[in-house]
């Protein structure tokens, strides 16, 4: 088990932090794992950066990975290609 903090601040006198992406997690997974989905405890907090550092509402899109079988193709629906 292991706890990853990400703190993250806006840059260049902005009081915002843009939406997107804040990250990359890389993995290394053993050779003689097998297919599984892995869903991680996730708890975000946020604040304003001004003196009230009031709270802020967060969300969390995907919290989890999934190891796919060596040969396999990971499924992914487009909304372009299927209409």
């Amino acid at each position: 088990h292991t706890t990853l903090t990400l703190t993250a601040q806006a840059a260049g006198g902005s009081k915002a932090i843009p939406g997107g992406l804040l990250g990359y997690l890389s993995f290394k997974v053993s050779d003689r794992a097998g297919p599984a989905i892995i869903s991680f405890r996730t708890t975000v907090a946020a604040t304003l950066a001004d003196a009230s550092n009031r709270p802020q509402t967060v969300e969390v899109l995907t919290d989890q990975v999934e190891i796919i079988a060596e040969g396999s193709e990971p499924l992914i629906s487009c909304f372009f290609f299927s209409h």
